[in-house]
């Protein structure tokens, strides 16, 4: 049986990825689009390819901003349950 608290970290560790992973997606295929026409421009300044990165990042929280707090206040809800379940007495048979 898995411990209240390992669960609780396994959840979390999910929660973190399923959130991180719509980011990362979003600053990786913007990096490449934007390095391949730097490449083919011969443009060679860092700093152009940092605002669509940003742009990126900022779509992806404006369209599952509502779904990411959906799940941090479901898990925060949960939680909060577990902790106060804890905090009580064992029943007494």
């Amino acid at each position: 049986m898995i411990a209240p608290f390992e669960a609780a970290l396994r959840e979390a560790a999910r929660l973190i990825g399923a959130m991180a992973l719509p980011i990362l997606l979003a600053v990786l295929v913007a990096g490449l689009l934007f390095g391949f026409l730097q490449s083919m421009t011969r443009v060679r300044d860092r700093s152009i390819s940092v605002v669509p990165r940003l742009l990126a990042v900022g779509l992806v929280l404006g369209l599952l901003g509502g779904w990411f707090a959906e799940r941090l206040g479901g898990f925060a809800t949960q939680m909060f349950r577990a902790a106060e379940a804890a905090g009580r007495p064992a029943p007494r048979p």
